[in-house]
């Protein structure tokens, strides 16, 4: 009877080892509740208020050039490092700039032909291409 209970022990012990050792893959749908009626400018960075209630949205959907984390409001997100000008003012987005009338940001695309009817009133481009 003992060798039984010990036979049976060390199969288990074996069944054991061996349950877990593959990770999951996650699947299916994720349900999101939030405890306000949900607004369809709160899906888009470049149209919601800011208000602090859109952000619980964005930060589901979107991911940011930085994020505020625990002990670091400016957390490395999408941007890998950076660093700050000498007048502070300047930036570059470390992309080459197409020549022709087109204005890219935030993956939004201006093209002065075709009139963007959001809150900006007008896009002018300067001769070096560069956006005023």
């Amino acid at each position: 009877m003992t060798r039984a209970i010990r036979t049976l022990v060390g199969l288990l012990a074996l069944a054991l080892l061996g349950a877990g050792s593959a990770a999951a893959q996650p699947s299916g749908t994720m349900t999101f509740g939030v405890h306000v009626t949900l607004a369809t400018r709160w899906l888009d960075p470049m149209d919601t208020d800011s208000e602090i209630t859109p952000f619980m949205i964005l930060y589901a959907i979107h991911d940011a050039l930085v994020k505020p984390m625990p002990g670091n409001l400016n957390a490395p997100c999408l941007a890998e490092s950076w660093s700050v000008s000498k007048d502070g003012r300047t930036w570059e987005n470390g992309f080459i700039r197409a020549s022709g009338p087109r204005v890219e940001e935030s993956g939004l695309t201006l093209i002065p032909a075709f009139p963007y009817s959001g809150p900006l009133e007008d896009v002018r481009l300067k001769k070096d291409g560069a956006a005023r």
